[in-house]
């Protein structure tokens, strides 16, 4: 009986550190993902402003 909860112990410590990973890494993706969606807009920014200096 006491291998059990060992084992279980056991298990639920390793699902608790493959959770952790699986949501670091989908608030990685969502942060790359918010960060290129700000550059690609801050890049339209400038090159508005550059046709508009152009003119």
């Amino acid at each position: 009986m006491g291998q059990i909860a060992v084992l279980l112990v056991l298990l639920i410590v390793i699902a608790a550190i493959i959770a952790g990973i699986v949501f670091g890494i989908v608030k990685l993706v969502k942060y790359m993902r918010r960060r290129e969606a700000d550059r690609r807009e801050m890049l339209g920014l400038m090159r508005e402003q550059n046709t508009r200096g152009n003119e």
